[in-house]
């Protein structure tokens, strides 16, 4: 983003100063047509001023003069409109914008009036400014007091109107008035003639911007706006380039964290990794071990059954083989019943006798 001095004009005066627009808008067929033009109603035939003015306020240490709108007038049916030009990005316009309209609609009433005196009050404001909230090819908001619960119920007693120019396309704009005073208001400093096609009104809007025609006090007081403008685009830029700047080394110090993180990360994963296979190591040889022991105990058990049923059997064999004796059963039918050898069961004889 670069932020630059304003262009040269030309031959027109930039719309959007305050000498400018005050300087225009002091003639009524002007007024008509531009409230004509930036409101639905289309049928305002009646003007009048309105005298309006903010408390004085006190910004950065310094105190403000009390503040007046750029333009301020009443139609035929009571209604209020109030116009502000703003021309550098403004980090609380909205809360601006609110407070001068709210300050103009709660001084309506004067002491003997009554509720019914109430008129709304119109704010619309021309901004130069992107605030980069809209959505893509969208360039107006509206404001209104809305019911969140119940989104068609509405009081319209407070309105904010805001064009924000740099996002005007004046090629998808509707041909007309509007069209005309977006024209002026965004292009005029590169404008060096007055359009053919222009609506008389606007013709003689752009004429008293003409730089040629202003002398004096006029041409002090812009020379004076355009210098501080200037001024304040140079500071603006320094500070954005300072702002820029100090965003990279924090994104430079995020990457270099983020670089370090993974580093640290990894290695902790990879100790993670060492410490898991040894702690796993150690565990499965325990488990092992465990399960070794397990088995052997199991083992112990199986083969002492085992010979727990040996020598039952054989016991048996033996019981069998003497009582055969005792009855004096023939040796060779000892043998066949009870499977022992003679030698066996002679030893039975000698333990027996």
């Amino acid at each position: 983003m670069i932020i630059k001095p304003y262009q040269e004009e030309k031959r027109f005066a930039r719309a959007t100063f305050d000498t400018s627009f005050k300087h225009i808008m002091k003639e009524k067929d002007i007024q008509l047509s531009f409230l004509n033009a930036f409101t639905k109603r289309g049928d305002i035939v009646g003007v009048e001023p309105y005298p309006t003015s903010v408390p004085i306020l006190r910004v950065k240490g310094m105190e403000e003069t009390q503040r007046h709108m750029d333009f301020a007038c009443r139609i035929k049916d009571g209604d209020i409109f109030i116009v502000e030009v703003q021309i550098e990005r403004h980090n609380h316009w909205n809360a601006r914008a609110f407070y001068y309209a709210s300050s103009v609609y709660s001084q309506q009433l004067k002491q003997g009036d009554d509720w019914s005196s109430m008129r709304y009050v119109i704010g619309i404001n021309i901004l130069d400014y992107d605030s980069n909230t809209l959505p893509p090819g969208e360039v107006e908001k509206l404001y209104m007091m809305t019911d969140v619960l119940h989104p068609k119920e509405r009081l319209p007693f407070l309105m904010i109107h805001q064009i924000e120019l740099p996002r005007v396309k004046l090629d998808l704009v509707e041909e007309g008035p509007k069209k005309q005073w977006l024209k002026i208001l965004k292009e005029s400093v590169s404008m060096e003639n007055i359009p053919e096609d222009f609506d008389p009104v606007l013709k003689k809007a752009l004429s008293l911007l003409d730089l040629g025609a202003w002398r004096g006090e006029i041409m002090k007081k812009y020379e004076f706006e355009k210098f501080n403008r200037d001024d304040y685009s140079i500071v603006f830029q320094e500070q954005f380039d300072k702002g820029r700047e100090e965003g990279r080394r924090e994104a430079f110090n995020r990457d270099d964290y983020s670089i370090v993180f993974q580093e640290q990360f990894d290695k902790g994963i990879e100790k993670g990794r060492e410490e898991g296979i040894e702690k796993g190591r150690e565990e499965g040889i325990e488990k092992g071990r465990e399960e070794g022991r397990e088995e052997g105990r199991e083992e112990g058990r199986e083969e002492g059954r085992e010979e727990g049923r040996e020598e039952g059997i054989l016991r048996g064999k033996q019981e069998i083989a003497i009582n055969l004796l005792q009855g004096q059963r023939p040796m060779s039918d000892i043998i066949k019943y009870t499977g022992l050898s003679e030698a066996d069961i002679l030893k039975l004889t000698e333990h027996n006798s």
